[in-house]
């Protein structure tokens, strides 16, 4: 009788256990009904970048920080807005006619110089100058896989500061050849494209590697305007000058938000 009653409460336990498993495990695939997987992956939907620059007597630094939103299924394009403030210490450049009324007729938009309407394009010498500009941008991101990241940032409009500066201005029309004029950095900054830009811009080409959840490095190539205006209209009515070039910058990106999600 006692080994009856044991076989008996030894097949009440099994049988108990075998269902509180089974029950587990159907509450565990309802809880997970209609995602794909369940990989837990980096957000990095937030990031602040931190950027210094070094490039033929250029040099500064630059901070932003952008919020990505993606803008397909495979969570693999992603759109961002962001800000930034970059200060930068020039040596010393050369600063070309800038005003779209005066070099509206060359075909060489994009170009550094003007070779085609080279009889009204003057230059005005600065040396040892500082600004500080803060604009809004745009990018556009792919991210390959948890690490690698590449971007195309774009400025939209912002704000300049910077110290009045002695300019020289170099021109054919001048009998002298040169003469002393005081600068300062364009005010407003904003994307028109082209000889329509004003002030000081950056187009960059950004890649991010990130070494884990929060810490990552960064590296962009920058196509820059930056943009002078004299006291007075100068010849051809101008006051307005401009320095278009590249620089590199090196930093580091850091995710202050950081969370993770299921894919």
């Amino acid at each position: 009788m006692i080994e009856l009653q044991g076989f008996r409460y030894i097949t009440i336990v099994l049988f108990s256990s075998i269902f509180v498993m089974l029950n587990t495990k159907c509450m565990s695939q309802i809880d997970y009904i209609g995602r794909p997987t369940i990989n837990y992956v980096n957000s990095h939907h937030k990031v602040w970048d931190i950027k210094g620059v070094y490039f033929t007597g250029r040099y500064g630094v630059s901070t932003s920080f952008i919020k990505y939103k993606s803008i397909d299924q495979d969570k693999h394009w992603y759109l961002g807005t962001g800000i930034h403030g970059t200060a930068g210490f020039l040596s010393q450049g050369a600063y070309t006619t800038a005003a779209t009324s005066v070099i509206k007729n060359s075909r060489n938009w994009f170009a550094f110089t003007f070779s085609d309407i080279a009889d009204k394009v003057d230059t005005l010498n600065i040396n040892q100058r500082f600004n500080l500009c803060s604009n809004l941008y745009v990018a556009l991101q792919y991210r390959f896989d948890f690490h690698h990241e590449l971007g195309l940032q774009i400025d939209l409009f912002g704000i300049t500061f910077g110290l009045p500066v002695d300019a020289a201005l170099v021109s054919s029309d001048l009998s002298a050849k040169t003469v002393t004029q005081r600068a300062l950095p364009t005010l407003f900054n904003y994307t028109l494209v082209g000889s329509n830009n004003r002030g000081s811009l950056f187009y960059a080409l950004n890649y991010r590697y990130w070494l884990n959840d929060r810490l990552g490095a960064n590296a962009s190539v920058n196509y820059t305007y930056s943009e002078y205006r004299t006291n007075e209209k100068l010849l051809y009515g101008n006051s307005r000058f401009r320095q278009i070039g590249f620089c590199f910058m090196i930093g580091i990106s850091y995710a202050p938000f950081h969370k993770k999600y299921r894919n």
